[in-house]
């Protein structure tokens, strides 16, 4: 009786993990020593939505977040760090049935600044075999050069 009411106590208080793992999109390494936040709902929403925690990648590019239960029907993920990289896309709000059951993937086709610039060029070669695992947001990102560091200061 003990075990079945550890084991129920043990699903109440379940939670889900997310990745989020930055790439770069010119060598299709992970980016470490990045922060990522993950937003619980859409920042768009009033009031503000929950914000998890900052969390730094790891040496293989990846930050791991615990979503409690309830789980949020969105989040909206934001690399917090730009002296480290850009990501290659706009955030936008991602479900969060769809990471949990197919994964995301965000960035891969480049996008263009407010001037219309493109912010990444994609080595479509060295990214062809990467893709997003059920419970993971894949974001690719540009590594900032030492030049563009100094531009944005």
């Amino acid at each position: 009786m003990m075990v079945l009411s550890a084991l129920f106590c043990a699903r109440l208080a379940s939670a889900e993990d997310i990745v989020v793992r930055l790439v770069d999109v010119n060598s299709g390494a992970g980016e470490r020593n990045c922060y990522v936040g993950l937003y619980l709902g859409n920042p768009r929403d009033r009031p503000l939505p929950a914000s998890t925690k900052f969390i730094q990648t790891s040496a293989d590019g990846r930050a791991r977040f615990s979503l409690a239960d309830p789980l949020p029907i969105t989040v909206w993920v934001n690399v917090a760090d730009e002296g480290c990289a850009w990501p290659c896309d706009r955030n936008t709000v991602v479900p969060v049935d769809e990471i949990l059951h197919a994964g995301v993937m965000k960035g891969m086709t480049g996008d263009t600044d407010r001037a219309g610039v493109e912010r990444c060029r994609p080595n479509y070669k060295k990214l062809e075999e990467i893709t997003a695992k059920p419970g993971e947001i894949l974001i690719f990102v540009k590594r900032i050069s030492w030049l563009e560091r100094l531009s944005r200061h």
